[in-house]
């Protein structure tokens, strides 16, 4: 499904990308075919979990700033999106099949989105939830064991069969 970014939606994105409020929350209206913008907020990471609507899913637009791994100030524009498990089915469902839609529109608009985020509840985005995406850990040295084949049928060990 592809319903359009709100005006008030997409000037509160581009706002975010850039300067003023860093976080939009935005919402899919089934009735209007659009998404619609619910509030914008300057605040903390904190402040975005109790923001964020704990039964109806939400798209957000959050400009995270925050230090990296090497101690250097540092910017990310996350695209979240929330899914609560108690949220009414429908809505879930219409939130869903739009999310893709509403992530590509917001690139259009020209917010050059850091990060993708999928939460099903707005308890999950914590300080180190977001390093760990942002930041994966390198994986150096590690060699991964490939899957191995199990043998062929009759070429197995010896069996005991009982009498």
């Amino acid at each position: 499904m592809s319903f359009t970014i709100s005006k008030e939606s997409a000037a509160a994105i581009l706002a975010a990308s850039k300067s003023g409020p860093n976080f939009v929350e935005m919402t899919v209206s089934g009735s209007t075919e659009t998404i619609e913008l619910i509030q914008t907020l300057t605040t903390d990471l904190a402040g975005v979990v109790t923001a964020l609507h704990a039964t109806e899913p939400r798209f957000s637009v959050f400009r995270y700033d925050h230090r990296n791994p090497e101690d250097q100030a540092a910017t990310a524009l996350l695209f979240i999106y929330t899914n609560p498990d108690n949220a009414a089915i429908k809505q879930r469902m219409l939130c869903s099949s739009t999310k893709t839609s509403a992530m590509n529109q917001v690139e259009a608009l020209g917010a050059n989105l850091t990060k993708r985020i999928e939460v099903g509840n707005p308890d999950e985005l914590t300080a180190d939830y977001l390093e760990l995406q942002l930041y994966p850990p390198k994986t150096t040295g590690v060699t991964v064991q490939k899957f191995a084949k199990p043998a062929a049928a009759g070429k197995g060990g010896a069996r005991l069969n009982k009498k």
